[in-house]
């Protein structure tokens, strides 16, 4: 159930990596993981330290074809 309701948290704030954010998330602390689900500021916070250790673990050629298919996505 946290999961659940923690998914449509982060998709709030990021709807593209909202699956992968979101098992991350749930690996920290429980303590830390109901305070963050109960402030938006902190969530988009974590959620944006998510999506920079995200960054530096794609490699540069998968991140090419990353940012192609997240534009064509948009079209």
């Amino acid at each position: 159930m946290i999961g659940e309701f923690l998914y449509r948290l982060v998709e709030q704030v990021e709807p593209f990596f909202t699956a992968k954010i979101t098992g991350m998330l749930l690996e920290i602390d429980r303590t830390e993981l109901l305070r963050l689900m109960e402030s938006p500021r902190a969530l988009r916070e974590k959620v944006k330290e998510a999506i920079e250790v995200l960054r530096d673990w794609i490699p540069q050629t998968e991140a090419y074809k990353l940012q192609a298919s997240m534009l064509l996505h948009k079209l």
